[in-house]
């Protein structure tokens, strides 16, 4: 698929499309550290930072120095002026060619970026050369295909949060119940879900709740995304080895009428691969459905992260 020019309009809604409440923000953070040595500082590299929606909270998490690379000059600009951290610099930079020096970070981010990568053995063999031995890649990403939780080393399962806001323990194999989002509205409960209610976890693509209204949306996500077996084997050839694949859930974000209108701001660069009249049909058809129950609370989706050893 072409490659998405954030330059061209992403840059002006993104951070507000994008923007992570505290409480995400808080079991991020914690995801983060149950994937990473106890050691602090450690170095950090955010690859594909954008407006620096994590790399603020690395440096001061995990001590820094962090490195954001970002190839989008109009990102980056957005980042300096909107989330500037002591500890943390942006440099223009991309995964095939990382403006550092070998062996120079502790731990690599790649925070749904992946799928942005053109030449993704360059990108893998890249990283390798930047983290040093033994160092960390944490890559949140979807994948295509359904897949067992992998756990080396005697880690607990992922935490994903359940109706409460609270934690618990799955495997992605799992069903996961879900959220009532709008009781007066069935439709708002299909996306990827069986007839009982629970989400089908034998389906090989993202349970992305706004889907429902962007059918083409998922053969977007098909031709983007990659199965386990294809990632792991990309890494794997570049010297990494795969310690864990688990799933983060996060706080409900507020409302359906708050996640509609983030979700107006089309941030999400899926869009950028979309005709326009699908999107405004889809846009309508949300309209349609929200406004039954607004204030209901909007979805949960877990988001898949892949954590890779540097060999």
């Amino acid at each position: 698929m072409r490659p998405v020019d954030y330059d061209h309009r992403l840059h002006r809604t993104y951070a507000a499309g994008r923007a992570l409440t505290d409480a995400q923000r808080t079991a991020w953070s914690r995801a983060f550290a149950t994937r990473l040595p106890a050691a602090r500082p450690l170095r950090a590299l955010d690859l594909g930072s954008g407006t620096g929606r994590f790399t603020p909270l690395l440096a001061a998490e995990f001590g820094g120095p962090v490195t954001g690379a970002e190839p989008s000059a109009r990102m980056r600009e957005q980042a300096v002026a909107h989330a500037a951290h002591p500890r943390a610099a942006y440099v223009p930079g991309r995964a095939e060619a990382l403006p550092l020096p070998d062996e120079s970070a502790d731990f690599a981010l790649c925070f749904l970026v992946w799928h942005h990568v053109r030449d993704k053995p360059a990108g893998a063999r890249e990283l390798h050369r930047v983290v040093r031995p033994g160092g960390t890649l944490l890559l949140r990403t979807e994948l295509t295909d359904s897949h067992e939780r992998v756990d080396q080393g005697g880690l607990a399962d992922a935490a994903v949060a359940d109706e409460g806001g609270h934690a618990r323990s799955v495997s992605r194999s799992s069903t996961r119940a879900a959220p009532s989002p709008v009781a007066s509205s069935s439709r708002l409960q299909a996306t990827a879900r069986t007839p009982s209610g629970a989400y089908d976890s034998s389906s090989s693509l993202p349970d992305l709740w706004y889907l429902d209204a962007f059918p083409r949306g998922r053969d977007v996500l098909a031709a983007l995304y990659q199965p386990l077996s294809v990632l792991r084997a990309t890494f794997e050839t570049a010297g990494w080895e795969v310690k864990r694949v688990g799933e983060v859930g996060l706080p409900a974000p507020g409302t359906w009428a708050g996640a509609l209108a983030r979700l107006r701001t089309r941030a999400f660069s899926i869009f950028e691969h979309m005709p326009e009249a699908d999107i405004e049909a889809g846009f309508a058809e949300w309209e349609r459905r929200v406004a039954a129950a607004p204030q209901a609370p909007a979805p949960v989706t877990p988001g898949t992260v892949v954590t890779f050893r540097r060999g």
